[in-house]
């Protein structure tokens, strides 16, 4: 059987430990507590193991096809956030959709289908795929949803929305002239005329089809010549076409690195910086020249500085909590 390889070798049954956390959206300022699954280390062999399967190309020929517009899924991503929104350049109108509980609303049964159909090495094992998801991906208790925390949620989540989303969505996309990308759960279409009420409707009904729901209360219709700057994930994307990090996003991250500086930000805090960082270094290249330091305004260069001297004194010190 496939999954016997991914269990050979473990010194015990693989296992995890569940945690809640406080999490606060930096971009929304809102405050939810999450689940997560944080897994023991035969666990972690576990999912290392079935990733290595799931991103192999040889087991899965349509792989690279399901990856189209999966921008920010775990490390499966085509690109940068700051790529992502500027693919919706010289588009004035967008319809910007949130999944409600989107790993959580995954149906394993869905998901199973999903695994038979694309890998064909699992063509008729729906029982033994089905058996593997609720042992070792899906939180036992509830059988339904992939939890947070474990390492192969990110791809599953990636392959359930590619083949039963993305796919039918990209045959809209075409009809209407829209521009569609995802970033893990966010949705963003763009178009240089108005997106109508009956063109979100065949989208939305996409979307109900894969069994999931959209969150109402994070959704929104844009246009930039009427209502300015559109902000999507955090990174700002102008008419003139320039990419930004919102002020209130800034400023959020400015007072990490001060209070981290300063050494009264706890370590639990200050060792989300480098990810709280992401939407804003995703603006500036990695091998940046003068050239892109001074196409920052005064306010990104005094954080872009900033963060410079706090990489510099204490990611050596916090470095080993990533482990």
């Amino acid at each position: 059987m496939v999954f016997d390889q991914f269990l050979s070798g473990l010194e015990s049954v693989p296992g995890y430990k569940t945690v809640y956390i406080r999490d606060r959206n930096p971009v929304a300022g809102r405050v939810k507590t999450r689940k997560l699954l944080a897994p023991d280390h035969n666990m972690m062999i576990l999912h290392r193991r079935f990733l290595g399967y799931l991103r192999n190309p040889q087991k899965c020929p349509r792989l690279s096809q399901i990856r189209t517009f999966a921008w920010g899924t775990g490390s499966r991503g085509r690109g940068s956030l700051k790529e992502m929104v500027l693919s919706h350049r010289h588009r004035n109108f967008f319809v910007l959709l949130d999944i409600k509980n989107a790993f959580g609303s995954v149906d394993v049964k869905r998901l199973v289908m999903v695994l038979c159909r694309e890998y064909p090495e699992l063509s008729g094992q729906e029982d033994s795929v089905l058996a593997f998801l609720i042992n070792y991906c899906v939180d036992p208790k509830k059988q339904v949803g992939l939890p947070l925390g474990l390492p192969a949620s990110n791809d599953l989540f990636d392959l359930f929305m590619g083949v039963l989303v993305d796919e039918p969505l990209a045959l809209l996309v075409k009809q209407y002239d829209l521009h569609y990308s995802r970033w893990t759960d966010d949705l963003t279409f763009s178009a240089r005329e108005p997106i109508g009420y009956r063109k979100r409707l065949a989208i939305r009904s996409i979307i109900a089809q894969s069994g999931l729901t959209i969150s109402n209360r994070k959704c929104h219709t844009h246009n930039l010549q009427k209502h300015g700057p559109v902000e999507i994930c955090g990174v700002g994307l102008r008419l003139n076409g320039r990419v930004f990090v919102s002020k209130r996003y800034r400023t959020h991250l400015f007072g990490l690195l001060y209070l981290a500086l300063q050494g009264l930000l706890p370590i639990t805090k200050e060792i989300k910086i480098p990810g709280q960082m992401g939407p804003f270094l995703s603006l500036i290249p990695k091998n940046c020249g003068v050239r892109d330091i001074l196409n920052l305004n005064r306010s990104e260069l005094k954080l872009y500085r900033l963060y410079q001297e706090w990489h510099k004194a204490r990611i050596d010190i916090i470095r080993p909590y990533f482990r």
